[in-house]
């Protein structure tokens, strides 16, 4: 090993900083040293203040390897973790968890203050499960409360169920025989513009639905023969506190069949469902207490 280091180091010395591929022989040098198992400080250095963002992610990387070796270890992983390039900031949170010291977790606390979507995200979240760096915050092994952790898994499992909300649609979307429906309020005049919708018994539906109005509506498709009895119940809840607070008027029953929320001025909102497979008549309405009388039409199923 002494005489493989000393090889090397002697190698490093003699390259030249003008040749253009200067740094990719130095990051050649300093991998040679770790598969080697040697180790060379000041090059980790020097390289993690190189102006190619490439050749710093790779040195934040050794990071993980050598920083112990120095006593400038946490110093050297809170400045990878601080910098502007989110590769390099992205291998500074996989090192931490590799090092899983007391420090480490907190540069990862710190990391989630600067951006950090997709990968960089992800190799946060993961190495705060990472079984070392867990240590320092699982409620089940300590007693300090860390609400930015959970805020951050939170975010992160939303993100999560996003996109897999937004595959699901851009599957159902491709269907082939998909009905794409578009359907907006006719302002001040308490109608839909689109009074009729035509379908086949199962076919996949993809409605939009479009609030220019200044008054809140919904759009909500019911079994047939339910429209009266639905309406009713959807004026009852003016009269109660708890629904005029929330604004919604959607009455409980199994005779509504999907709806939107209540949608208030310039908002809209996408409906993805089966028609029925029964053939029939329909109805759909907006359920404010008392638009439902005009504020209707039927989906067809024939």
């Amino acid at each position: 090993p002494k005489i493989a280091k000393r090889v090397i180091d002697q190698w490093v010395e003699k390259l030249d900083p003008k040749d253009p591929r200067y740094n990719h022989h130095q990051l050649e040098a300093l991998w040679a040293y770790r598969n080697l198992e040697l180790f060379n400080i000041p090059l980790l250095k020097e390289l993690l203040n190189s102006n190619n963002h490439n050749t710093r992610a790779a040195a934040a990387k050794q990071l993980r390897y050598w920083h112990g070796k120095t006593k400038d270890g946490d110093k050297l992983l809170g400045q990878a973790a601080k910098d502007p390039n989110g590769l390099v900031r992205m291998e500074a949170a996989i090192a931490c968890s590799y090092i899983g010291t007391k420090e480490a977790f907190n540069i990862l606390r710190q990391m989630n203050e600067l951006p950090n979507e997709k990968h960089l995200n992800y190799a946060i979240i993961t190495a705060l499960g990472s079984h070392k760096i867990r240590n320092f915050w699982d409620p089940k092994t300590v007693q300090v409360d860390y609400p930015e952790i959970a805020t951050i898994l939170n975010k992160n499992k939303r993100k999560e169920k996003e996109a897999e909300i937004s595959k699901k649609n851009s599957k159902f979307d491709r269907q082939r025989n998909l009905l794409k429906v578009k359907i907006k309020c006719l302002k001040e005049r308490m109608l839909f513009d689109v009074e009729t919708i035509s379908s086949k018994p199962g076919q996949p539906i993809r409605l939009e639905f479009y609030n220019p109005d200044a008054t809140p509506h919904n759009f909500v498709l019911v079994k047939p023969g339910s429209l009266e009895e639905i309406g009713q119940a959807a004026n009852l809840m003016a009269t109660d506190p708890v629904a005029a607070k929330t604004g919604q008027f959607i009455p409980k029953t199994d005779k509504i069949i999907m709806h939107t929320k209540m949608l208030k001025q310039e908002e809209k909102e996408v409906l993805r469902f089966n028609a029925p497979k029964k053939t029939g008549v329909y109805p759909y309405m907006c359920t404010f207490p008392g638009h439902w009388t005009i504020m209707k039409g039927v989906l067809i199923v024939k």
